[in-house]
């Protein structure tokens, strides 16, 4: 078997791991389809074909160090977590198989074509996620609405977001029913996230209309005006008995995030001092919470809200200098070789940075999805300009 006949199953692994069909599909879950299907990509990738695949190793690309320093960091963590049993089981449970699908995902992915299909199917996960919070919505508090167990409404709606830009550029040069398709799912994200009632998902939103704007220039200015009367008009229609929470990001001072000890501003000014207390392994990967909820006394204990205080609390200084380090590189990478899936990488970080500031995302599988696609593209830039070099 070819290592392109196995870009489907990485597609396959997209919609278990980003699209979470197996929660959007009654018994699905029941069938552990999300192990099944690693387990057999990894089988037949090890008996794959493999002379195509580009040659470089995977460690002269900045988005393969950092993993490598993530993942020495999470284990040296664990002696000294303040749950060790947590941290340890987040590493073998839940982390070596977010890496484990990343490595997969690299390591199938060496031609411009996978890349399109993987976009495709990042696309098509959007959709079936989309698609079920119209039908058959998760309803949380105040009416609003999730589509699946993993996401609560704020995670749904940086999902949405974060797929946006990746679809946008791909439509811009698709043609026919995947052209089509695009749009689709494009006009159906943009009626589905104000429904989340996401604040921060707003504020993604902003960020990433405005990096489109900005890189399309003056020149396309009514183009761009275009496309933001668009988004603002649906956001503004579908928002509905949302609108008046959404429009409340402009009103801090008696925002319940701000005042009370369970808000995100209180977490994080209690929780950031222990980046500094712990600088050299953390408090533990995956035991945030834990750490969290020994800064107080009675209370609820609570999950970070910030993916870069998360990261800093759980592996320490480096951990967070190495996350902020990453994502300065792929949109460096990204605006050094663009074109669209460059260009989606880039305009989707902008929007990690802004949503990743409310949701404790630093090891969540878009990000680590969005980690891959880079490394891939990185990976066949390199491969192109060697053969290139020796032709």
């Amino acid at each position: 078997m070819s290592l392109n006949s196995l870009v489907n199953l990485i597609v396959v692994l997209v919609l278990i791991y980003v699209g979470r069909i197996q929660e959007l599909i009654p018994g699905l879950a029941m069938l552990s389809i999300g192990k099944v299907a690693v387990i057999l990509v990894l089988v037949l990738y090890i008996f794959a074909n493999k002379e195509e695949q580009p040659k470089q190793p995977l460690f002269i690309y900045p988005q393969a160090k950092y993993i490598a320093i993530i993942a020495v960091l999470s284990v040296l963590s664990i002696p000294g977590s303040v749950w060790q049993g947590k941290s340890f089981d987040f590493f073998f449970s839940f982390y070596s198989k977010l890496l484990l699908f990343v490595y997969l995902m690299v390591m199938v992915l060496y031609k411009e074509a996978h890349l399109r299909k993987i976009c495709l199917g990042l696309s098509l996960s959007a959709l079936a996620l989309s698609v079920a919070a119209v039908v058959n919505p998760r309803i949380v508090e105040a009416g609003r609405i999730s589509a699946s167990g993993t996401y609560d409404a704020n995670d749904f709606a940086l999902l949405l977001v974060m797929c946006l830009p990746v679809m946008f550029y791909l439509w811009e040069e698709e043609s026919g029913i995947l052209k089509h398709f695009l749009l689709a799912t494009m006009l159906l994200s943009l009626y589905v996230i104000p429904k989340t009632g996401s604040r921060g998902g707003l504020l993604a939103l902003v960020a990433v209309v405005l990096a489109v704007l900005i890189k399309k220039g003056w020149r396309r200015f009514f183009q761009g005006a275009i496309v933001a009367v668009t988004v603002g008009g649906i956001f503004y229609y579908a928002a509905g008995d949302q609108l008046e929470r959404l429009m409340t990001v402009s009103d801090l001072d008696t925002d319940y995030n701000q005042t009370a000890q369970e808000g995100r501003v209180q977490i994080w000014q209690r929780t950031s001092k222990m980046i500094v207390q712990h600088p050299l392994f953390g408090s533990g990967v995956g035991a945030f919470i834990t750490a969290e909820g020994q800064t107080h006394e009675g209370g609820k204990w609570s999950a970070a809200h910030n993916s870069f205080i998360q990261i800093g609390v759980e592996l320490g200084v480096i951990g967070l200098l190495a996350h902020l380090w990453v994502i300065w590189k792929m949109i460096v990478l990204a605006r050094k070789n663009p074109d669209k899936y460059s260009f989606g990488i880039e305009v989707a970080m902008y929007a990690y940075v802004v949503g990743g500031m409310f949701l404790s995302w630093a090891f969540a599988y878009l990000f680590y999805f969005f980690l891959g696609l880079s490394l891939a593209k990185s990976r066949i830039n390199n491969a192109q300009v060697v053969a290139t070099g020796s032709a």
